[in-house]
């Protein structure tokens, strides 16, 4: 699939109609706002305001990011995915 920047949600791999409307409501509209906002910061935000999101949903949103499904992701990146997902976010507004 190719994807621009104006790729809208519905139109993410991995990502269902489901997903799409809760990436809708945080923001998340074109495969530019996910690359901005990045995927683990998507993923956090949805796992903070929706109960269930598991981490499949990580997986989904860094596979959307990369070209590639979910479920081709290696060992590796399973495990990296996993850890950076019980690393705390740092939201600072400056001072």
């Amino acid at each position: 699939m190719s994807v621009s920047p104006d790729t809208p949600v519905e139109q993410f791999k991995n990502i269902g109609p489901k997903s799409a409307g809760w990436l809708r409501e945080i923001g998340i509209e074109t495969y530019a706002d996910l690359e901005n906002a990045g995927y683990l910061l998507t993923y956090k935000m949805l796992k903070h305001r929706y109960k269930g999101i598991s981490i499949v949903m990580l997986y989904a949103l860094y596979g959307t990011l990369n070209d590639k499904h979910w479920n081709e992701l290696s060992p590796e990146e399973r495990a990296m995915l996993k850890e950076a997902a019980k690393t705390p976010i740092d939201i600072s507004f400056g001072d």
